[in-house]
């Protein structure tokens, strides 16, 4: 299907903006947000709306963090802690 919006400038400007953070062209931005499922359980509290809009705006691709730093995070977490 083909869908054609008329859109304010100053809303192309922004969704071209989050597009961009997300490395995703604006129209698999759209399909994304379309594509999301609206009865999740969490989608009416305000904590997890934002929780999950500030998520949104790190890069998808970035590569899981290695053991070695992993561990040296909880350590010096324990450290501090004792």
């Amino acid at each position: 299907m083909t869908l054609t919006l008329e859109i304010a400038p100053e809303v192309e400007a922004a969704l071209q903006a989050k597009a961009q953070r997300r490395g995703m062209a604006v129209d698999a931005y759209l399909l994304d947000l379309a594509a999301r499922d609206e009865s999740d359980a969490t989608s009416g509290d305000p904590f997890f709306a934002e929780l999950d809009a500030i998520a949104q705006q790190f890069p998808t691709d970035a590569p899981p963090l290695a053991n070695d730093a992993v561990a040296r995070l909880y350590a010096e977490r324990e450290a501090t802690l004792l």
